[in-house]
């Protein structure tokens, strides 16, 4: 299932988007792509819209799944997938995703805005001892309509586009009369250019643009089809091949040297599980409230190090090694489980062992007791619990006939009394059919 959910993430989100400060200028842009890439560094596949039309991963592309996200679920909203991740009980949205859609087709343009005409004003121009030597002549467009109040004029609201100064003619040291400067205007192709002479010398052109009304604009084109992707399910002997890709000549059939395949997965078949299998199995518990010395002794227990507390109900070590040999069990029978509880201030290292009829040994389970500095006798929240299962397809330990535990002290420490409790131990009886 989760295979399945994998493939539908390659659906792929195609959007008309207008870019322009005026959505009616401009032609509908192709929808962009769903497409995949294996990203060999991270073992996994990539799905991304392909931005730049380029038909690989770049940098202007945009992510929009990455296919080791785990215990997705999607489910179909009209012409949408909502994709959701499985969070304990909670589920969160990770993504929409829609199928393609073709883009709108544009409208005509709007009409350009009418240019400005000029309008010309003068003031004299001064040096700064305040003698006139001549005008500035200022070029201004004219900012009002035909219907409006100062329009033709130069008027309050009027633009500044260009000065031009104009100068006095003046005698010069000998008396001998000045030149003016004299202005002319011609219309050369599309611009007016003004021109300054002085003496039949040119000495500065100026050329601006004649206005013109703007054009209308033209209709814009479709957009290019999105794309949706395919799936096409081949049966075989072992299963179904699922495999998604994008059908660039629309023929509605998987073609390899056209079409683009985006992902491709193998559903096997399944397959028959093992038949059940019953376990006969004997219990022994070991609990030692309300025992004695003697039982101990006489139950065949084999304590070395470890003694028995009466006021405690439990074995305890106050060395730095020890360990308790459990009575013998019955022929044919194997350890399905084994669990205890045992505590320390100090720090330990308990291994358990399997013990055979001829007196070899294998180890069951190595652990370390790290020690509790508020560990309390009888308190068992403060107590550790060892905890043995073994595996019912493949049983290790058969035909064993006792249960070993060993305590060693854990470093250089000063040792600290030790204790074992409840031990419970469950055989596979292999006498009862």
């Amino acid at each position: 299932m989760k295979t399945l959910l994998r493939i539908l993430l390659g659906l792929a989100v195609i959007f008309f988007i207008a870019c322009s400060e005026d959505i009616y200028l401009h032609d509908g842009k192709d929808g962009y792509s769903t497409l995949m890439y294996f990203d060999v560094s991270a073992n996994m596949k990539v799905y991304y819209l392909d931005r730049d039309f380029s038909f690989t991963f770049t940098s202007a592309d945009t992510v929009v799944y990455r296919e080791n996200n785990e215990d997705l679920k999607i489910v179909q909203n009209g012409e949408c997938y909502d994709i959701f991740k499985v969070v304990g009980l909670t589920e969160n949205l990770v993504a929409t995703l829609c199928n393609g859609q073709n883009g709108a087709n544009g409208t005509n343009g709007a009409d350009g805005k009418d240019a400005h005409n000029f309008v010309i004003g003068s003031s004299p121009y001064s040096d700064q001892d305040g003698n006139v030597l001549g005008n500035i002549l200022s070029f201004y467009w004219d900012m009002q309509k035909e219907s409006e109040e100062g329009y033709g004029i130069l008027s309050t609201g009027d633009s500044l586009k260009y000065s031009l100064p104009v100068l006095n003619g003046t005698n010069g040291a000998n008396g001998t009369n000045g030149f003016t400067p004299m202005i002319s205007m011609n219309i050369v192709g599309d611009s007016i250019v003004f021109t300054t002479s002085v003496n039949g010398v040119i000495t500065q052109t100026l050329s601006i643009p004649i206005p013109t009304n703007g054009t209308n604009g033209t209709n814009g084109t479709n957009g290019a089809d999105g794309l949706t992707p395919s799936l096409r399910a081949t049966q075989t002997c072992f299963g179904v091949i699922y495999l998604w890709y994008l059908d660039l000549n629309h023929n509605k059939k998987y073609d390899a040297w056209v079409d683009i395949k985006l992902s491709e997965n193998l559903i096997t078949n399944g397959k028959d599980g093992k038949p059940s299998e019953s376990l006969v199995s004997m219990t022994l518990e070991y609990n030692f409230q309300g025992a004695n010395c003697n039982y101990f002794s006489n139950t065949g227990f084999g304590l070395n190090g470890f003694a028995y507390d009466e006021i405690e109900g439990a074995l305890y070590l106050d060395k730095s090694y020890g360990s308790v040999l459990f009575p013998p069990f019955v022929d044919n029978v194997d350890l399905l489980s084994l669990m205890f509880n045992y505590g320390s201030k100090k720090p330990y290292d308990v291994v358990v062992k399997a013990v055979y009829a001829d007196n070899t040994e294998a180890v069951i389970k190595t652990v370390h007791l790290q020690g509790n500095s508020n560990f309390i006798k009888k308190v068992y929240s403060t107590y550790s619990l060892f905890e043995y299962n073994a595996n019912l397809d493949d049983i290790q330990f058969k035909n064993i006939k006792r249960i070993k535990m060993e305590a060693t002290l854990y470093g250089k420490c000063v040792p600290e009394d030790f204790y074992l409790d409840n031990f419970v131990i469950i055989l596979r009886d292999r006498n009862v059919h």
